[in-house]
Parts: structure tokens; sequence; C-alpha cells
């Protein structure tokens, strides 16, 4: 055996002994936000696929088809933990995103703010009277980011209270019972 067969039997001994993998430890793989959209039905909170991240998950508030409205007012609450209520872009000014309304000039009617760092509180509303929008497209959206460590689990989400500004009048509509979530892991 000559002093290169040697040094090549030591080689594939080697890489053969430490598995060939170059050693060192493989990292766990990355763990996610993972939503799945409630029922087309009512209004709902779903996931929008071009804003989102896996470590950003940012939710369009869209109502059924037919109905029409100046506004919307609710309140969104998540267990403390792995996430937390986050601007839509890091920019923004509040914790809600208008997509449909025109907040017109001046004092925009526009407004969001967390509650004991678990609740949203949120309102969005159309100025003039008169000015109703079909209320069947993306209305308004809001985040949430996961927090490092991110860990496998279940997080709670819920609506606690939803209502609505109809086309007529000045006052809100309790719509809780006909707003949906649907529900959230880190995967």
């Amino acid at each position: 055996m000559t002093s290169r067969d040697l040094f090549l039997a030591l080689s594939i001994t080697g890489l053969l002994s430490c598995g060939g993998g170059g050693g060192g430890s493989s990292s766990p793989p990355a763990l996610s936000l993972v939503y799945a959209d409630p029922p087309a039905t009512g209004y709902r909170f779903v996931r929008d696929a071009p804003f989102s991240t896996p470590t950003h998950l940012v939710l369009d508030l869209v109502g059924p088809a037919g109905d029409r409205g100046r506004g919307v007012a609710f309140a969104l609450s998540v267990a403390s933990g792995p996430v937390a209520w986050a601007k839509v872009v890091p920019s923004d000014t509040q914790y809600l995103e208008n997509i449909l309304f025109d907040p017109g000039s001046g004092m925009p009617l526009l407004k969001s703010a967390i509650q004991e760092q678990t609740t949203l509180l949120a309102d969005d509303f159309q100025k003039g009277a008169g000015n109703d929008q079909s209320m069947a497209a993306p209305i308004c959206r809001v985040a949430l980011d996961g927090q490092a460590p991110l860990t496998a689990a279940a997080i709670p989400l819920s609506v606690v209270q939803f209502s609505l500004l109809p086309p007529a009048g000045n006052l809100l509509t309790d719509a809780t019972a006909n707003c949906a979530v649907g529900t959230l892991t880190v995967q």
C-alpha cells in the first residue's frame, strides 16, 4: 500500500466516522405564525398573504356581500406570550391600517390603542353622512408579530366587541355575534 492509498483510506474512514456532514449541530427548523381563516360568512379577519411573513401576520377585516356602512369599531384579544399586536408597517402611526374608508381631511377618524398588552382597540370611520361603502371588500388591516423565541403552541385569539356604523344614523350597531377570527398557531 502506497502512502497515497493510506491517505485516501484514512480520509474516507474519517469522513465515515463523523457522518460526512461536516460536524456541527443542526438547528431546529424555524417556527412561524400559522393562521387558518374563519368560514366565509359575516364579518371576518382573514390572512393577508402579500403583507404577511412567517413572523408578521397581517389580517384584513372583510364583510359579507350586500352589507354597506360607514365605519367599524372593534376590540380583538390575543393571549399574552409568543405574539403581540404590531403595526402593519413599522412606520405606521396606528396599529390599524385603513383600506376602505375616506378618513377625510383634518383629524382622521382612525384610532387604535393597545390595552393591557393583549387587547387591540380600533375605530375606522368614513367622514361625512351618506358616504356609505360596500363592506364586502377589505375594510382595514391589523397585525401580530411573533416574539422570540417562538415555541409551538395554539394561540387564543378572539373578538371581544365588534360594532358597525350603518349607512344612515350616528349610532353604532352591535355586531359582535356576526364577526369571527380564525385559529392561530405557532408551528
